[in-house]
């Protein structure tokens, strides 16, 4: 995951009447230098004005890596919650997700995705 890199993920509820949780999927290995994550997220849904990002912060470990963690080459899923009990007001939009660290590029990070659970 680099500085600049723009994941951009289709969304689609099936109800637009009912709310859902919103939630940022990463995979990662533990050789991931950091505790935490920035990212920027930018949600793009139609009828909704959005212009700007919104910082998101989460730990990743919640703890100082030391021997007790698994081998750095294991592969750990860290869910982040984006939003609770969120409405859609048409079905269909996407999000972008950049990622907001001072380096250029994050070692360790696999896979970054979207998650959008009914409640």
């Amino acid at each position: 995951m680099g500085k600049g890199d723009c994941f951009v993920f289709n969304v689609e509820v099936p109800d637009s009447s009912l709310c859902y949780d919103v939630n940022i999927v990463l995979r990662h290995t533990f050789s991931y230098p950091y505790r935490d994550i920035h990212l920027l997220v930018k949600e793009h849904l139609p009828g909704v004005p959005k212009d700007s990002y919104k910082k998101v912060k989460a730990q990743i470990f919640g703890r100082e890596k030391s021997a007790n963690l698994p081998g750095w080459n294991a592969i750990g899923v860290t869910v982040i919650p984006y939003q609770k009990g969120k409405f859609f007001p048409h079905a269909k939009g996407t999000i972008q997700i950049m990622q907001n660290m001072e380096d250029a590029s994050l070692p360790g990070i696999l896979e970054v995705g979207v998650e959008v659970v009914q409640k």
